[in-house]
This record gives C-alpha cells, structure tokens and sequence, in this order.
C-alpha cells in the first residue's frame, strides 16, 4: 500500500480544529510515518503520542522526537509509559 505524496497543504478551519486535539500514535521506533510528518509540517496536527513500542533507549527516543520537533517546532509529544 503507498501513501500519497503531495506537498503539505494548509489545513481548512474545520480540519484544523480536529487535527489541534487528535494526538495520533504510530507503530516504529526510528522514523514517524510520512502521513503524520505531513500533518505536522502543515501546521495542523499539534500533539503526538508515544507508547513504550515507540521506545527502546534514551539515546533513541531523543532523535525520535528531535524527527518530531523538526516537522513542527511546536509539537506537543506525550508519553504512555503505563502502556494504555
């Protein structure tokens, strides 16, 4: 399955808003995936979520979230460290 490619677009005011309170989470623990980059990089999703698959050591988990401030400076990151 691939995922789309287009450049990062302005979100409208409605999208916006939905995106301002979801804080997605994704399986990986090197690379967020290429849609929530995109979100992210479009000023629209504003948080992200972590849980204990996304992290394996100190060292790793601060380059993760270094991916994550890079796409959007303003990014809220929270951690799950119970596990759900």
């Amino acid at each position: 399955m691939s995922v789309p490619t287009a450049a990062p677009r302005k979100p409208d005011a409605l999208e916006r808003d939905a995106l301002a309170v979801l804080h997605p989470t994704f399986h990986g623990t090197d690379t967020p995936p290429a849609w929530l980059l995109r979100l992210l990089e479009s000023g629209g999703m504003t948080g992200v979520g972590l849980f204990g698959r996304n992290v394996v050591s100190d060292e790793q988990v601060t380059g993760l979230t270094a991916r994550l401030h890079a796409a959007n400076p303003e990014v809220l990151i929270a951690i799950d460290e119970e596990g759900g």
